[in-house]
């Protein structure tokens, strides 16, 4: 079954070739001849064309189309020659101007193909490298060059804040913005219909788009009850990459988080509260400094988790953490301002200008008519304002 359309092709070719036989005693003078090998020459050339056409499918094959455009555009010369200028029948120029079409066609699909495998490969290796700048040399967390790259891959700084109450909702919710994000912020303990089964479908979504898992479960607690909090209903040491956590328990509490990765033979990443967007919060600078001390220690410790409010804070908290560890941000929207029961917002771009180096968005994009349409418009916003910000 599989072979019956190379069959079909290779009959059909022979089939063409064999025309110019029967048709021979029509050639009775140059007129005729030229018109008769002029339309052979369009009934063998125009179906391969058509079927190089296919290769546009894949991108990989895409850039052979320029090459290949040869066929047709040699054919428009043949055919001209033949059906038109040799015999004066200008009234068949339609046949040279379909391989000519063709030619254009071909050459054009094959020069996007081309250009766009050119600017993948020329953008991975700009923005893997030279847009992350000292921040991809000085983290040595493998997690945060992980996330680097596929903030990268994506152009995108988004991490998406997915406060849904039901794993349907959110697996929904990463088919539509998947290709826009560069993470996935979730509270396990909000989703009403958990089980470890149903949760596995997002685990897998989340790796079919490429993304990071992020839990937010603020951890903050004394190091063994932690490590026993990462095992616990959900099991959350087996499928996040990253946690948040409290420093207000003691610095014994980023072991223990890391301690429950080693468990299931897992290396994650833990992100420090220094900052809080919400008004009222009682994280001062004195907190601050114990937790970037803190932070600085381990091994484990990605980052910080900064006020994208304010674009000062970040920027302040950027001079105390320097450029080893990373800033998520949340408290960033488009739509700047107040938001609901005490939570602030900054532009996006301001934060990651001042230092971020994600920005953790919900409402703005699974809150929006068009979600898929808000994260695109996150993405592009933050990593343009990465690029601006230079290494």
């Amino acid at each position: 079954m599989e072979r019956r359309p190379t069959v079909f092709l290779i009959a059909f070719l022979v089939f063409v070739l064999l025309i110019p036989s029967p048709v021979q005693g029509l050639c009775i003078n140059a007129e005729a001849c030229g018109i008769i090998l002029g339309v052979w020459a369009s009934m063998l050339t125009v179906p391969i064309c058509l079927v190089l056409f296919a290769f546009a499918i894949w991108p990989k094959t895409r850039p052979w189309l320029e090459f290949l455009a040869v066929l047709p555009g040699f054919m428009a010369i043949v055919t001209g020659y033949l059906m038109v200028f040799r015999v004066a029948r200008f009234d068949l120029i339609w046949v040279p101007l379909i391989h000519a079409g063709l030619m254009i066609g071909m050459i054009r699909v094959g020069r996007e193909g081309k250009d766009l495998r050119l600017s993948r490969r020329r953008n991975h290796l700009m923005r893997a490298e030279d847009a992350w700048g000292e921040r991809w040399t000085s983290c040595a967390n493998p997690l945060s060059h992980r996330y680097m790259e596929t903030a990268a891959r994506k152009g995108s700084l988004v991490c998406l804040a997915a406060d849904m109450r039901s794993v349907g909702e959110l697996l929904e919710l990463v088919e539509e913005v998947g290709p826009h994000i560069a993470a996935l912020k979730t509270h396990v303990d909000l989703v009403e219909d958990f089980s470890v089964e149903s949760w596995r479908l997002l685990v897998d979504a989340a790796q079919r788009h490429d993304l990071l898992l992020f839990e937010d479960r603020k951890f903050a607690d004394i190091g063994k009850v932690s490590q026993n909090q990462m095992a616990g209903a959900h099991d959350i040491r087996s499928w996040a990459d990253i946690v948040t956590a409290h420093r207000i328990s003691g610095p014994d509490i980023v072991d223990g988080i890391a301690a429950g990765w080693a468990d299931v033979e897992r290396i994650g990443g833990v992100l420090l509260l220094a900052q809080m967007s919400s008004s009222g919060n009682l994280l001062d600078t004195g907190y601050t400094d114990e937790t970037i001390a803190t932070g600085r220690g381990s091994p484990h410790v990605i980052g910080y988790i900064g006020n994208g409010s304010s674009a000062d804070e970040v920027a302040a908290l950027r001079e105390k953490v320097g450029a080893g560890q990373m800033i998520w941000t949340p408290g960033v929207n488009l739509a700047v301002g107040g938001g609901a029961m005490g939570q602030r917002y900054g532009h996006p771009r301001d934060a990651v200008l001042a230092g971020s180096d994600a920005i953790i968005v919900g409402s703005g994009i699974h809150s929006a008519e068009d979600r898929s349409a808000a994260a695109a418009q996150y993405a592009e916003t933050s990593f343009q304002a990465l690029l601006d910000r230079g290494a």
